[in-house]
């Protein structure tokens, strides 16, 4: 799957879920969930690295798989907004030089 798919895919399934819960997806519930799906990456990470309170500590693999979703969806609400917003994701990487080589990037 390219980007370009990908970014298909994700949009549809955040529209599902605006339909589902009578919630227009727009950028401002992007940017709002973004924020949302970022702490909750956080807390995540704290949780892993066992620098949260003792009662929300976990065995590594679940506090590990936890930061794989949470990652999953900091990126996947990025897709959206970025779609959103009408941004090729995978021209903007490029443009950005997240392909160039190690030895081009200064």
């Amino acid at each position: 799957m390219n980007l370009s798919e990908l970014q298909e895919k994700v949009m549809g399934n955040a529209m599902r879920f605006g339909e589902k819960h009578d919630i227009k997806i727009d950028v401002n519930f992007l940017l709002k969930k973004l924020y949302e799906e970022v702490g909750e990456f956080t807390s995540a990470l704290l949780i892993h690295e066992g620098r949260a309170r003792k009662q929300k500590l976990v065995p590594a693999s679940e506090s590990e798989k936890m930061l794989r979703n949470e990652i999953a969806d900091v990126i996947g609400i990025s897709i959206a907004m970025a779609t959103k917003l009408n941004i090729d994701v995978e021209k903007a990487l490029e443009e950005k030089g997240w392909f160039r080589k190690l030895e081009d990037v200064q």
